[in-house]
């Protein structure tokens, strides 16, 4: 069903429900956006930059012990928030099976990545040197051109990039804004909570999202075998979010998916709209098999609305 264009931000939510304590009910059940992972890392990025228009999310540690209670439920996430040449790279000395998080901001090849975690910076640059690159002052650079041209290793911090221009849209100066200050950003991020694995991306037409996300949601460590997750999408919109919500229920009933052909009310069994905090609509719904359903369809660009 082809539905009225409506201009909103739309963030998509996968959330491990566990017996973790719940997030704060003055924090709307959804999370601090100044305190979780997910606005950390939009902070770290220039809001004038590439990442305005894609924002890929990570919990790199969290999702490693949920493979471990939930073997083959996570391939959909795979690809998320690590840049494809250092996912080919395993020579560089930056431990990407030990890091904590990383993020993404722009595509290829006007994209930069980063790194948390524990890092040794002498064994990084030992490495890098024996590749090639060539350091000036923090930051190391090779002629190759792909996604890990550019490398500045930090103790708790790992940056990448394709360009020395490109990667200037991470750890900006303090006083260059950052995507944190994006008031659709902060929405989304307060609605999708505290992410396992988050995407933020800008259609590449007009149309009833100008921003889509998708995001994994865990806030402990230890996981019941027994957990439950939920999917989910998050719209910011500049219209009448009660409008965007009836719109949001009407393709749930009598909308497909343009890829599969199957309708939304079987792709998505159980889904439940409902009006947020700060002008957003949220979609959700129980998910008890592969997780990453409404993450695929977003990056097919093939959601209800």
């Amino acid at each position: 069903m082809r539905l009225p264009i409506f201009k909103a931000l739309v963030g998509v939510l996968l959330l491990a429900s566990t017996a973790c304590e719940p997030l704060s009910e003055q924090d709307g059940g959804y999370g601090n956006p100044e305190r979780t992972p997910l606005w950390v890392a939009l902070d770290e990025a220039r809001l004038d930059g590439p990442g305005r228009h894609h924002v890929e999310y990570l919990d790199l540690a969290k999702l490693r012990i949920l493979k471990e209670k939930h073997p083959g439920r996570f391939s959909r996430l795979a690809e998320i928030g690590v840049g494809e040449a250092l996912r080919r790279s395993d020579d560089t000395g930056i431990p990407l099976k030990t890091a904590s998080s990383a993020a993404l901001f722009g595509r290829p090849p006007a994209q930069a990545g980063l790194l948390r975690g524990r890092f040794d910076v002498d064994g990084i640059a030992l490495s890098l040197n024996r590749l090639g690159y060539t350091r000036n002052q923090q930051v190391w650079q090779r002629a190759e051109q792909d996604g890990l041209s550019v490398v500045e290793p930090g103790e708790d911090l790992v940056t990448y990039a394709g360009s020395l221009q490109t990667h200037e849209q991470v750890r900006p100066p303090s006083k260059v804004p950052r995507l944190s200050g994006s008031t659709p950003h902060r929405a989304v991020s307060w609605c999708l909570g505290w992410p396992l694995a988050a995407v933020l991306t800008e259609p590449g037409s007009p149309g009833e999202a100008d921003l889509i996300g998708a995001a994994a949601n865990a806030v402990e460590a230890e996981f019941a075998d027994g957990a439950d997750f939920t999917e989910a999408l998050c719209y910011h919109t500049t219209g009448d979010p009660e409008a965007l919500a009836e719109r949001l229920r009407t393709a749930l009933r009598e909308g497909a998916s343009a890829r599969t052909g199957k309708p939304w009310r079987d792709l998505l069994p159980g889904a439940e709209v409902e009006v947020g905090q700060d002008a957003t609509v949220r979609l959700s719904f129980p998910q008890t098999g592969d997780v990453g359903v409404l993450v695929e369809a977003l990056s097919r660009n093939d959601v209800p609305l």
